[in-house]
């Protein structure tokens, strides 16, 4: 789907459901909004002794984000292998996972390589 197809089918359904949000989409085609920060995903907590490949096939590889201005949209995460700090299955803690952020509409740039994370907690043993 081409970005001005985007636009219109965006415009349509916010002027019927939010016209603050139709003036947001519109400005849109002007200038894009840059992402600047990463996006969180919510929390996942899992037992102690689960494998980082057990954990990431539970991901999800589409997230839905707002920009600042409010407007919606998707994007494609492919998780990344490694963590801060360094995985350990068998280690209570907490684990950032970051994942590349793909598919942004034509109204959302990224020029500063913002990522998708999130935060992997493994309860005690």
């Amino acid at each position: 789907m081409s970005a001005f197809n985007e636009y219109v089918k965006k415009a349509v359904f916010y002027s019927k459901e939010n016209p603050e949000q139709l003036a947001a989409v519109l400005e849109g085609l002007a200038s894009p909004e840059n992402l600047t920060a990463n996006i969180a995903i919510p929390a996942v907590e899992v037992a102690n002794n689960t494998a980082l490949n057990t954990v990431k096939a539970t991901l999800p590889t589409k997230i839905t984000a707002v920009t600042s201005k409010g407007i919606p949209f998707e994007a494609t995460v492919t998780w990344g292998s490694t963590t801060t700090p360094t995985y350990a299955p068998t280690t209570a803690g907490d684990y950032v996972l970051e994942g590349t952020l793909s598919g942004l509409p034509a109204y959302v740039t990224n020029t500063g390589s913002k990522k998708a994370t999130v935060t992997i907690t493994i309860k005690e043993a």
